[in-house]
This record gives structure tokens, C-alpha cells and sequence, in this order.
């Protein structure tokens, strides 16, 4: 990865990291790998989450020629949809926003334009209720470790605690104009709580709460998840990054930014495949690792004019995801799960002769944040009147979306041919572990 610099200060109780410089889309995307589920015409899934029967459980609207109707289904594995739909009401009540799995055998989803919290159970039985203050907008749900329920209220400024066993709900003002929406629950039992409407964060347990600022200029954290490491990981609608929370008080923290090359902002976030943090930005999707490194963006397996609309780390071990509406919204919506591209490895010229050592560049795209580039580099050419053989070998390992130039010893029939001529024509191929073998001809040369 190349560009990150880090600055630090400390700024109220929050020691600040701030990492920039990310690297700069590239002009020809590459596309991910995955299998694509369809759904039902006019289906588009704005949630997902894992179900405890082992099943992607997806929530949306479905939409046909002059009606439309909120949805909540699941997806095996190998793709086998089944619906449940709510009841009808006025299109201006439609959406489901968030899902999660609760410890009672139910999925609880919130519906923020309807202002309803609703349940279903795996046998498709779908119950609702009508939250006390009208206009609440509930928007993000997660289920804490002791099985109750916590969402935020964005048009209400308030974060809600629900307790399934008893059918008890106590909601929280927080600070006006928060406008409260991703939400994730620690280990340790705080809920944390994104506040874009005033760059902060809120963090809750059932008897206390407090809410602070993020130390940054143009903060706005949207989506958020927690790390197995304990850490708080967000998106940020308001540029180009990740933003991490270390240290964690219920007053203060240690933040960090960390600079992802991004289309405008990041949205939606999942802790998923290889440890990394997964996030989408436009229709693209890139990864994050624990340590820093980030992953070239890439679009769905469906092609770059499809937009994720959320993200969920599956029981098989893949992320997978489902897409928003396009201009048809009467086609049908997809899920399916990403991986993204093979390693590959590129090659150029680095240097001249250096006595039996040549320099060669060599690039490596695709994989997940982190993962590093593995494999041999090996020198072909003729030398005389003979055929093809092998002039150089070298082991490679590096951090895959960097370059580095290596040095290649050459046999010495080969360096005193290209010593004599001044000029040699080869072929450089590239066995990748785990990704795929390249060939490169170029000429590598005395003087560079």
C-alpha cells in the first residue's frame, strides 16, 4: 500500500491517528467472483442479516406495476429464496431498514417510514408494533449479547432498548439534531451508536449513557461494526475513509481515520472473509485489514452498474451482499456473496545491470486487504543459437497492491551476452500462490 502517512494529536480526551494518502481508484475496475442469487421481480433487499437456522435472511420492498409491499425472506446457501410479506399500507410507509437475529427464535426488523418495530419467526409468522412516538423513524437494530434489543431512532434523536422476553421498551434522548443511525454492541456490553447529525458517537448500556464528537473535520459516521479485537470500526459519509475507535471509555477514545481509495464516502461495513472489514463505496466494495493495508476497489460479479445495498458475514465463511434498485426497479434484485479478484502480478523493467543482477518491477493487484503476493519470478531467453532457457530465478513475497523492484541474478552466460549486446529480449513469468501464473516479454537492458 503506498501513501499512508500518520499524524497524531490529542485533542479533548481522544488521541487522534489520522492516515492519508490512499490509493487512487484505478481507471479499468476489476469485477469480484461469486455466485448471484435472483430474486422475485421487483425484489430488492435493503438488509441482511445470518438467521439462526443457518440461512441469509434479507429484508425489502417489493415492487410491481402500480403496487409495492414490504418483504422479509431467506436464502439458503445454494440460493433457494422464500418469501413472507407484510401487510399492505400507502407506499409512503414503506422500507425495512435493518434486521438482526434474536436470541427467542425470532428475526426483529425495523421499519422506518411505517414507524414499526416487526418480528417474524422462521415459520414466516410476521407480528408488528406501532412505536410510541410518532415519526421515531427506527433505522439500525442489533442484538446485545444478553439478547435484548438495541436500535436507533433517527427522527426522534433517540436510541431504544427493547427486552423481548417481557415486551418492554425504554428509549433515551440523545443530543438534538444527532440523527442517529448505525449501531453495534461490544463485548463488553456498551452499545455504540453513530451520530452523523453532530459527528459523535453515543454509547449506551442499560443504565447509563454518554455521547462525544469525533475529533475530525467533516466527520460523519454512518455505518458500524465491531472488530473481534474490541474495536469500534464506521464508515463515514463525509469522504474517503474508515474510521476506528481504540481505547474505548464511555467518554473519549483513540481515533483513527484511515484513507480508502473510495469513489466519494463509504457506506456499508461488514466484519467478514480473511479478518478484514468489508465496506461499499458507490458500487464498488474494498477491504480493510485490522493493521492498515486496504484492497483495490471492486465491482459485483453482476458488473459495475449494480450498487450493493448491504452487507452480511455469512455462516460459510463468505460475505455476501444484495444490491439496490436500478432504473427498472421492477427487475429483480440480487444477493450472492464476493470474493474479490485473484492475485495477479504484473512485470516491467527496473534497472540496468548491476553485475550479474538486474532490477525488476513487479506489481501485484487483486486478493483482500493485507494478503501478501507469494510465488517465483523466472527469467526466459535464447542465448546464442540455442532455444529458451532459464536465465534468472527469484522467490517473491510481498504485500499484495504495492510494487517493488527485485533484484534478479542472472546465469552468467546471460550477464555476459547482455553485457556484450547492451540489450536482452526475455520472457518473465509469474507463478502466484493461490492466484494466477503470468508472462511478460520484455527487454531488459545494460544501462536501464
Amino acid at each position: 500500500m503506498s501513501g499512508l502517512s500518520r499524524a497524531a494529536a490529542l485533542l479533548a480526551l481522544a488521541a487522534v491517528l489520522c492516515l492519508s494518502g490512499a490509493q487512487a481508484a484505478s481507471a479499468a475496475p476489476a469485477i469480484g467472483r461469486g455466485p448471484e442469487f435472483r430474486l422475485a421481480p421487483g425484489m430488492h433487499a435493503d438488509a441482511l442479516t445470518v438467521g439462526r437456522d443457518g440461512s441469509i435472511w434479507f429484508a425489502g420492498t417489493k415492487y410491481g406495476p402500480g403496487s409495492a409491499v414490504d418483504v422479509v425472506g431467506r436464502s439458503t446457501l445454494e440460493g433457494q429464496v422464500t418469501e413472507f410479506t407484510l401487510p399492505a399500507r400507502g407506499e409512503a410507509e414503506l422500507g425495512i431498514s435493518s434486521i438482526t437475529a434474536a436470541g427467542d427464535g425470532y428475526l426483529y426488523f425495523t421499519e422506518p417510514n411505517a414507524n414499526r418495530l416487526g418480528r417474524i419467526n422462521e415459520n414466516g409468522e410476521i407480528s408488528e408494533e406501532v412505536l410510541p412516538n410518532p415519526g421515531s423513524g427506527p433505522r439500525a437494530i442489533v442484538t446485545a449479547a444478553d439478547g435484548t434489543l438495541w436500535f436507533s431512532e433517527e427522527g426522534g434523536d433517540r436510541i431504544a432498548h427493547f427486552f423481548p422476553a417481557v415486551g418492554l421498551l425504554r428509549e433515551r434522548q440523545l443530543a438534538p439534531g444527532a440523527r442517529p443511525t448505525g449501531i453495534a454492541a461490544r463485548g463488553d456490553g456498551t452499545i455504540w451508536l453513530a451520530e452523523p447529525g453532530r459527528g459523535g458517537f453515543a454509547v449506551a448500556t442499560w443504565a447509563t449513557g454518554s455521547e462525544f464528537e469525533i475529533p475530525f473535520p467533516d466527520a460523519e459516521p454512518n455505518d458500524v461494526v465491531t472488530g473481534p479485537e474490541g474495536n469500534v470500526w464506521f464508515t463515514e459519509e463525509g469522504g474517503p475513509w474508515l474510521g476506528r475507535v481504540t481505547s474505548a471509555a464511555q467518554t473519549s477514545g483513540r481515533f483513527e481515520r484511515l484513507g480508502v481509495p473510495a469513489l466519494r464516502s463509504t457506506q456499508r461495513l461488514a466484519f467478514g472473509p480473511s479478518g478484514d472489514f468489508w465496506f461499499t463505496t458507490g458500487s464498488r466494495i474494498g477491504s480493510a485489514s485490522p493493521d492498515y493495508w486496504t484492497s483495490d476497489l471492486a465491482c459485483l460479479p453482476g458488473g459495475c452498474d449494480l450498487t450493493p445495498a448491504a452487507l452480511a458475514a455469512g455462516p460459510d465463511g463468505k460475505l455476501w451482499y444484495s444490491t439496490a434498485p436500478g432504473a427498472n426497479r421492477l427487475e429483480p434484485g440480487t444477493i450472492g456473496t464476493f470474493s474479490p479478484p485473484r492475485i495477479m502480478a504484473t512485470v516491467s523493467r527496473g534497472g540496468g545491470l548491476s553485475g550479474r543482477r538486474v532490477r525488476l518491477r513487479v506489481d501485484c493487484v487483486g486478493g483482500a486487504a493485507g494478503k501478501f503476493c507469494r510465488g517465483a519470478l523466472r527469467v526466459f531467453g535464447r542465448l546464442g543459437s540455442g532455444g529458451p532457457t532459464l536465465l534468472g530465478y527469484r522467490r517473491l513475497s510481498f504485500r499484495v497492491h504495492t510494487g517493488r523492484s527485485f533484484g534478479v541474478v542472472l546465469s552468467r552466460p546471460a550477464a555476459a551476452q547482455l553485457r556484450r549486446k547492451g540489450r536482452l529480449p526475455v520472457r518473465v513469468s509469474v507463478k502466484i500462490e493461490s492466484g494466477r501464473r503470468t508472462s511478460s516479454r520484455l527487454v531488459v537492458r545494460a544501462r536501464g
